[in-house]
């Protein structure tokens, strides 16, 4: 496989983000040993900053589909769903028949008004939150070719936002900043020099913190801060990945198979903590049940994408 087609740094951080929330984070309900690492306020901070780093690169790979200020917003909306929806939409009815949501979130996420309703099912509420933020999307493509207007749209659509979301659900609101960042770097390169102070400053702010012990479990100001050190570090180790062949083709296989894996891994741990008769140990976890799952992932998603879409892996995102 080539990596060199794509971006492989975006594919790194991919790869170490999807690996934390599935297989650190959301594997501690299914597997024995993970509960002390991940029951702690510094590992629910990370996460948030993992969040964040996904919806950063989500909007980068948006604002990479159409660069151009005169984009076809119907190609664009269409690429979108047929990329994401149908998986979605299936995932969705699983979750249901798998009890893990109820009929009403089943119904809310479906039609995209479950971040607005206030009532959103566990994992699936970040991905209905991205298609909120997709519908924005040809907006501030708009509003980011010139520098007042990017000033003055990521502004004012970040406080409506922020008004309508922290009514109902604060992680939409919270979340919508980072989406907005990507398509400011993606317009200008100028920018990009400086984040290297900005995540120098917030991996300070980290160690301050954690000196201090004022790391909370609830999502405030503070983890802005926090999750742009997240980022920073995510950003650092996918630059290391990048010097490794070997370690950079796992990478981009973990990257294509993210999609899958973040949708369908509640139902699959779910099946196997049933046939196992209890949580499994970590160490079946990882040497047989991650290298599987991940497998298998890769393998449906290559199969979606020959079915519905007439785009090459290479042009998946």
């Amino acid at each position: 496989m080539h990596t060199t087609i794509r971006n492989t740094l975006i594919d790194n951080m991919k790869c170490i983000s999807i690996l934390y929330i599935v297989f650190i984070w959301h594997f501690s309900n299914y597997a024995l040993g993970l509960q002390p690492v991940v029951s702690n306020n510094v590992a629910y901070q990370i996460t948030i900053g993992i969040l964040a780093c996904f919806t950063l690169l989500s909007g980068f790979l948006a604002s990479d589909s159409c660069v151009s200020q005169h984009i076809d917003i119907l190609r664009f909306y269409k690429r979108r769903l047929l990329r994401l929806y149908p998986l979605f939409f299936f995932s969705c009815i699983l979750f249901y028949v798998f009890k893990l949501c109820t009929f009403r979130q089943l119904i809310l996420s479906v039609l995209f008004i479950g971040p607005l309703a206030g009532d959103m099912p566990i994992t699936l509420w970040y991905i209905d939150m991205l298609f909120i933020y997709i519908f924005f999307t040809p907006l501030l493509i708009y509003f980011s070719s010139g520098r007042m207007r990017t000033l003055i749209g990521v502004s004012v659509w970040g406080i409506l936002w922020g008004i309508c979301c922290f009514t109902y659900d604060a992680r939409c609101w919270f979340y919508w900043p980072f989406y907005c960042i990507s398509f400011i770097l993606r317009r200008y390169n100028t920018v990009k020099k400086y984040f290297n102070i900005i995540f120098l400053v917030c991996l300070i702010f980290w160690s301050i913190v954690i000196i201090d012990n004022k790391i909370t479990d609830e999502m405030t100001l503070m983890s802005y801060p926090l999750s742009l050190g997240v980022i920073g570090i995510v950003f650092v180790i996918g630059k290391l990945i990048d010097k490794f062949q070997m370690i950079r083709e796992v990478a981009f296989f973990i990257s294509i198979a993210s999609i899958i894996m973040y949708l369908y891994h509640r139902i699959v741990f779910k099946v196997i903590v049933y046939l196992y008769g209890g949580n499994m140990p970590l160490s079946f976890g990882y040497v047989f049940v991650m290298p599987f799952f991940i497998y298998l992932s890769y393998k449906v998603q290559k199969k979606y994408i020959n079915i519905f879409t007439t785009d090459s892996i290479n042009k998946l995102n």
